[in-house]
Parts: C-alpha cells; structure tokens; sequence
C-alpha cells in the first residue's frame, strides 16, 4: 500500500467510516486491525485483509498507522500535522514492537531510503543498522514486557447488523452456486453445499449467543 492508501485509511478512521476497519485495543492508544482495501470480489489472487497497527493521540484522534509487512519490513505513516511529537515511537517500542515479538516474531527488519530517516530508527526505535538502507532489531529484548492483549468490548447493533449481513450474502452466494452447478449437470449437487447452506441459516443465532455469554 501507498503512503496515500495510508493516509486515507487514517482519515476514513477519524470520521468514523470503518466498515472495512476491524480493530481491537491493545492499549489506550493502540489498536490492531484488519483492514479490507474493498469488499471482496473473488476474483483477485491471495485477496486477503492487511494486517495493521492504528495509534491515536491523547484525544482520541488516529495520528498513524503501521502496516506490518511481516518480518522484513514495517511501512509506517504518521500524519503530517501530528510528526515529531512521539507518537510513532511510543507506540512502537511500549506496544508494536512487544505485540510482534509475543505473536511469534524473534526479529523485526525496517528499510528505508533516507539515511537521516535511518539513522532515527537506529537512535529512538534500537536498531541496528545491517545495510545502508535497512535495520534489524532482536525482539528477544521484549521478553519480560507483560502480556499485551485485545480489550474485549461490547458489539454495537451496527457491528452485528454488519456482521449478519455478511452471514446472509455468504449462505445466498453458496445458493446460486448449488443452482448453477445443477443447472450445468442437470442433477443435485453432492459435494456438501447444502449442508453448509443449512448451517448458514442458523449461525446469525449463534453469533448472537456468542456475544451475549
């Protein structure tokens, strides 16, 4: 993703459009997220969500985000209204960096193109530069942070009436897929779609209960 892409991403948070934004707190300022670029279209290979770290400032306000690209490279933002006052490295080194190393990650790589911007990551984030244009940092030295993890909440009628809603178009695209594939043999399906159909119809109910223990 783009540090536009980003940035959008950033603002759509701060007016309150997160349709495709699922986050968790991790801390007061904080969340994890999944994050869909657009709803699925099962066209596209490896269509998947993007794995991201949002942080807000004392006012609630999403300042920057953290795209986690896996082990070789984190793709930070930070608005540029909110830069140089520490928000990014607060983040990073109080709850980023331990969360990464507490989900099963030893090592963390970052690159990037300007040696100024290096050199930053070298003196307030403790890496150790291994390129001229990227660094790594043994997560090991997270050991003995405590256990950072989601902050449960209550779902709103929005979120569930959201997540119904996804239940719904899976059991009716799983039904035109039994009709189309009766209307090509000519004979009923048997390789389970109905089964799953039918359990479709009952897992709003037990999404309900879940919520509700």
């Amino acid at each position: 993703m783009t540090h536009e892409q980003i940035e959008a991403k950033i603002d759509s948070l701060n007016l309150g459009n997160d349709d495709l934004i699922f986050k968790a707190a991790l801390s007061a300022n904080v969340e994890y997220a999944n994050v869909w670029v657009s709803e699925p279209r099962g066209n596209i290979g490896n269509e998947s969500s993007y794995p991201f770290y949002f942080i807000k400032n004392q006012s609630g306000i999403y300042v920057a985000a953290v795209l986690d690209m896996g082990e070789d490279d984190l793709h930070v933002f930070v608005k540029e209204e909110h830069r140089k006052k520490g928000y990014l490295s607060s983040a990073l080194n109080e709850v980023i960096l331990p969360h990464l190393y507490q989900t099963g990650r030893t090592k963390q790589k970052v690159t990037f193109d300007d040696e100024h911007i290096g050199n930053y990551i070298v003196n307030h984030w403790g890496f150790s530069k291994i390129s001229q244009k990227s660094a790594e940092k043994d997560l090991a030295c997270f050991k003995n942070v405590d256990v950072i993890s989601q902050k449960p909440r209550k779902i709103t009628e929005q979120e569930f009436s959201g997540i119904k809603k996804k239940i719904d178009k899976a059991r009716l695209y799983l039904q035109m897929s039994r009709e189309q594939i009766k209307s090509i043999s000519g004979k009923e399906e048997n390789i389970g779609l109905q089964e799953i159909i039918e359990e479709l119809v009952w897992l709003d109910d037990r999404v309900s209960d879940f919520f509700n223990k």
